[in-house]
């Protein structure tokens, strides 16, 4: 049985050679049908692959005449399905001898889409033409620089999709911080430029307006990748289902390929929404879920099970170094107030005296976790070896109710009141993880507490209400 890394798929990993009767009707990947990318001893699926291979050339050789041409009337044209080439035949003109090429897709093949070439600059900015430019982050040119190498003598190179959105542009200051070289990729559908303000004219930054479902090139070494692109609140991917589901399917799948092109180790952001409505809690990381695939948030929810499936057979199969943090609600700056959450929502409706929204009788609960110390966690959890999924989050628990008043009580003179609204459907009722293992394997838990990070939170949405 051959496997999707090895044989190219129609309309996305397999190409389909189209060549007509006029003219001799070679094809000069036929010759290698029989051995490209064969399987190394012991693979499995390996001698069914050869097999398949073999029968395959066969089958395309036998239908022509000693001249070369196909046998079809002239005009007809048939089809043969042959391996890719190999990427060291395909060399792109920016392709380093030093340090490598990789996409961010197909495994390491065929990606040409865009390129990002290592330039530091002053905070370079690479834009894919995709949106107008419209933020003075990215007057800077970029500035390409020979691959491999490290400028201000910094050991790391870290690329982060989704860099613009809410935590994505936490971890890009982080990384920042830390020393290393941080390239953030995003296509700003629902991240913002403002976002990353704090990172103008920072040299070890660069950010790439790029949709990660989409194959990408990158030039020189990589060493983490850090995959957080995706719509995250219920609002976002409502509103945009195909394209969540395709960046936590296509998305993933690129980052994988980046990631194992470049034996680099990747993180992927996972969700508590794997939990769906949950019938056990607190909820472990054993716990399967409760979810909905046809419902309306099953675009989310599954999307997230199939990028933690798909990101754990590539550790397995590839042995790609990976880990899965599942993040529950967090809160923080950078919060968009129309995002849909229930924390922003709240505030937002409590600074312009509207009523406060809750859906159902607000008996439902969630568990809040401030910012920077989910981003303390991720940090930790990059350079642990472990590849199964880790909960990230703050546990303790609250009733929504609970949280409308304590809200409330924070914004001095509002007239806001609480009405009721129907709940929505799939809704989950009650959320709170069990941090045991991610206290034991990372020493962590969260040190903020809820009334120190909503005074934080709201005084941010004072400035952008």
């Amino acid at each position: 049985m051959t496997s999707s890394d090895d044989i190219k798929y129609a309309g996305a990993d397999k190409r389909v050679v189209r060549w007509s009767a006029q003219g001799n009707g070679t094809d000069p990947r036929l010759s290698r049908l029989k051995t490209a990318r064969n399987p190394s001893p012991g693979r499995p699926g390996g001698s069914e692959m050869q097999k398949s291979h073999e029968k395959a050339a066969t089958k395309c050789h036998s239908s022509r005449h000693a001249g070369g041409r196909p046998r079809v009337s002239e005009g007809q044209e048939i089809l043969a399905t042959v391996l890719a080439e190999p990427v060291a035949r395909r060399r792109s003109p920016h392709m380093s001898q030093n340090g490598g090429n990789a996409n961010i897709g197909r495994d390491g093949h065929d990606a040409q889409k865009a390129t990002i070439r290592p330039g530091f600059g002053s905070g370079a900015i690479v834009r894919s033409g995709l949106k107008p430019v419209d933020s003075k982050v990215h007057e800077t040119p970029h500035q390409a620089i020979p691959d491999g190498s490290r400028p201000g003598g910094s050991d790391l190179r870290t690329v982060i999709t989704g860099g613009a959105g809410f935590i994505g542009s936490h971890l890009c200051e982080r990384f920042i911080a830390e020393g290393h070289e941080v390239v953030c990729v995003d296509n700003l559908l629902t991240g913002s430029l403002r976002n990353l303000k704090g990172l103008e004219g920072e040299p070890r930054f660069q950010f790439f307006e790029h949709n990660v479902s989409e194959p990408i090139e990158i030039d020189g070494p990589v060493d983490n990748v850090l995959h957080f692109a995706s719509p995250a609140s219920p609002v976002d991917y409502l509103t945009h289902p195909i394209p969540t589901l395709k960046v936590g399917s296509l998305g993933t799948h690129n980052a994988l390929g980046l990631a194992k092109a470049k034996d680099a180790r990747l993180l992927l952001a996972s969700t508590s929404e794997v939990y769906g409505d949950p019938e056990i809690h607190p909820q472990r990381e054993d716990y399967w879920g409760n979810v909905n695939p046809i419902g309306p948030r099953g675009c989310y929810d599954e999307a997230k099970r199939f990028a933690e499936a798909i990101t754990m057979a590539y550790h397995r199969y590839h042995a790609v170094k990976t880990r899965i943090v599942r993040i529950f609600n967090t809160y923080g700056p950078r919060m968009r107030l129309d995002d849909g959450r229930v924390l922003p929502n709240f505030m937002g409706q409590a600074l312009r005296g509207e009523p406060i929204t809750i859906y159902g009788k607000g008996e439902q609960t969630r568990s809040f976790c401030y910012v920077t110390d989910l981003v303390e966690g991720i940090a930790r959890l990059l350079e642990v070896d472990f590849a199964e999924p880790v909960n990230l989050g703050n546990p303790s628990e609250i009733t929504v109710m609970q949280l409308a008043q304590e809200i409330i009580a924070l914004v001095p003179g509002t007239k806001s009141t609480i009405v009721y609204e129907p709940l929505p459907q799939d809704d989950p009722r009650r959320r709170k993880p069990d941090i045991t293992r991610a206290q034991t394997l990372l020493g962590w838990s969260p040190q903020v507490e809820r009334s120190v990070g909503l005074g934080l939170c709201l005084e941010y949405f004072r400035m952008v209400v």
